[in-house]
């Protein structure tokens, strides 16, 4: 069985086990600078049904000294710097994949990138936390807004949020998950028109939808949940599935009659998550390969999928048949990790990710 060799975490990722830890207690009830920097490069690669129990997100005191960062804020400036100071380094790696490499700083803890075909624009949400318990309401977390080149264009496209997390698009409608909420904003205007509340989720994560019937999936990765609702509309919001086989599910894709579930356990680094197949109709869930990680983003690609692993900051290609190669490892190439929920333009080449820090980095495919 083939795994991601675990690396240091950042402090921001811990942050996030100490918000599922503080509301580890809540009875659910349900079982369950705007400086670029850019770089010409290339690389190459290298359990079962159960009740809601939630996944285990202490963390040891070895584990959290392996950070790559001396010091951890519980605060976090969210000023921009909007000078613009852009250098090249043209390196050669292992060889594959040529690619040129740009990282965009600029932002508070940004946790997803999505591509939008339709406005031409890049969206990132901003968590900008308050506090290191990500899971109480603050109001201060935003969207932020880039056109194709991955230049800032509004920084608080959407703002009021309090954990905004992943991103997806439906139609003319943006998906925001928020800790227990879930909100649909107007694509035109930035507005939100709707929200959904799941009052016994831990933390919701990454959304999916099946845009022929109009449902929305998002997973609850401390809550080894997923969620689901009913796009315009609240009459609808459920629970789909508790089941401790979820593995601290976190990113989310829907094709087919099934969600494909990428799985992050915990911060501890040695524990190590599958990518799984849950079929919404009967709920079974499988395993996609013997592959394990610490997975964050799901996205499709050429037929199958990319993956984001979180630390070591891989972007990982499986196909179909769960066969698994490392296609970029932006860590060993440009020191940028973890890797965050990721977004992709496949028509123009363009893959987006956060760092969870202040920076996301666009990889662009020669």
């Amino acid at each position: 069985m083939r795994t991601i060799k675990p690396s240091p975490f950042r402090p921001y990722l811990f942050s996030l086990a100490v918000a599922a830890v503080a509301c580890s207690g809540d009875d659910s009830g349900e079982t369950s600078d705007t400086n670029t920097t850019s770089t010409s490069s290339s690389t190459t690669s290298a359990e079962s049904e159960s009740g809601a129990d939630t996944t285990d997100t202490t963390t040891s005191e070895s584990t959290s000294t392996t950070s790559t960062t001396s010091t951890t804020d519980t605060t976090t400036d969210t000023t921009t710097d909007t000078t613009t100071d852009t250098t090249t380094d043209t390196t050669t790696d292992t060889g594959g994949v040529e690619y040129d490499f740009e990282v965009v700083p600029g932002f508070a803890v940004p946790e997803s990138c999505l591509w939008d075909p339709g406005t031409k624009s890049w969206y990132v949400s901003n968590i900008a936390p308050q506090s290191m318990d990500l899971t109480a309401p603050d109001g201060i977390g935003w969207i932020s807004r880039l056109d194709a080149s991955g230049a800032i264009v509004d920084e608080k496209w959407a703002e009021g949020f309090d954990t905004p997390a992943g991103l997806r698009i439906a139609g003319d409608v943006l998906i925001v998950n928020d800790i227990k909420r879930i909100h649909e904003v107007e694509l035109a205007s930035g507005t939100i028109l709707l929200t959904h509340e799941f009052p016994n989720a831990v933390l919701l994560n990454d959304p999916a939808v099946d845009l022929v019937a109009g449902i929305g999936y998002a997973t609850d990765t401390f809550g080894n949940a997923i969620y689901q609702f009913q796009l315009g509309d609240l009459s609808n919001d459920a629970l789909l599935v508790a089941d401790a086989g979820l593995k601290g599910p976190n990113g989310l894709h829907y094709a087919d009659g099934a969600l494909y579930v990428a799985s992050l356990v915990d911060f501890v680094p040695e524990n190590l998550g599958p990518f799984l197949r849950l079929d919404v109709a009967s709920k079974e869930l499988s395993q996609l390969g013997d592959f394990l990680g610490k997975f964050d983003g799901l996205e499709p690609w050429k037929g199958g999928f990319m993956l984001t692993e979180n630390p070591s900051g891989v972007l990982l290609l499986v196909d179909q048949e769960g066969n698994e190669s490392v296609f970029i490892d932006l860590l060993t190439d440009h020191g940028f990790a973890p890797a965050a929920d990721h977004g992709i333009d496949e028509a123009g080449g363009v893959i987006c990710v956060p760092d969870l820090a202040s920076n996301v980095g666009f990889v662009r495919l020669k």
